[in-house]
């Protein structure tokens, strides 16, 4: 096992132990402990995996010369600490400045993890001078292309919105015209306020017009529950490949007529609640 040998190439990487104080002691605290029961088994089982993604992600095979790569591998940390302290970064900002623009953003950062300013009061006063030079030649180039990058920016983000909003409004459009189809059939049935209503029509109808009314009535019901607290079973009109049966229908349409007791407000819900009406499970 390569990786967890004493030998380990990673030993060899620039800055792969950090000396902070905490990792010194917490490294001290793991020497000579026993590794668990089964962890040889456990690295047994990752390994092949584990091999295989080195050589597919970075063309690297973890073979018996992995040693001899020292020199192409100089350098490479052996933690993702510097990623995760660039997101830091990143939030730290955005809670600081949450109105700053995504390039300044990215500058901003890149100086601060760059360490910019430390590097250019490295420098003597005139190579200092010679970069701010440079630096303040180009401003008015910079700040056009920011102009344009932002006028481009607000551009597709007013489309993008637009394009939102229209969607919106063809969806409102669909419900709407679903509310308004169901109103117009379940005018051709009657809206049941009772079991009983429900029991008389049903007997006196065919089994065919039976199914579409009590089915309609079930419809109207799912608009008609503006948020109550409702078995959503009780709207579908199958179950796991199983499609109800008029009785079964008529059970359901029972509890929710039940359910609404003597509440006579006829009214529909507002369009948000009517999404879904025809999309019941096994609608025909």
């Amino acid at each position: 096992m390569l990786l967890f040998s004493d030998n380990s190439p990673l030993e060899e990487f620039e800055g792969a132990k950090t000396t902070k104080a905490a990792s010194v002691a917490y490294r001290g605290m793991l020497e000579g402990l026993v590794p668990p029961a089964g962890c040889s088994v456990l690295v047994i089982s990752v390994m092949e995996v584990l091999t295989e993604y080195f050589e597919r992600q970075f063309g690297i095979y973890l073979g018996d010369d992995f040693c001899d790569l020292g020199d192409q591998l100089k350098g490479v940390p052996l933690t993702n600490a510097a990623c995760e302290s660039m997101f830091s970064a990143v939030d730290w900002s955005y809670r600081r400045q949450p109105n700053m623009n995504i390039r300044k953003r990215a500058a901003h950062t890149a100086i601060i993890k760059n360490r910019t300013f430390r590097y250019l009061m490295s420098l003597s006063e005139e190579e200092r001078q010679e970069i701010l030079k440079k630096a303040v030649s180009n401003r008015s180039a910079i700040e056009s292309l920011e102009r344009r990058k932002s006028a481009e920016y607000a551009t597709e983000l007013i489309k993008a919105m637009e394009a939102k909003e229209s969607e919106r409004a063809r969806n409102r459009k669909k419900l709407q015209n679903k509310k308004d189809k169901l109103l117009r059939d379940i005018q051709t049935v009657g809206i049941w306020k009772s079991v009983a209503e429900l029991e008389a029509v049903v007997a006196s109808l065919k089994h065919t017009k039976a199914m579409e009314a009590v089915k309609l009535n079930i419809r109207f019901h799912k608009l008609h529950q503006k948020g109550k607290d409702c078995d959503e079973g009780l709207f579908k009109f199958q179950k796991a490949g199983h499609k109800y049966t008029l009785a079964e229908l008529i059970a359901h349409l029972s509890e929710l007529i039940e359910m609404n007791g003597e509440d006579d407000d006829t009214s529909v819900a507002e369009d948000s609640d009517l999404e879904g009406i025809s999309d019941v499970e096994g609608d025909e």
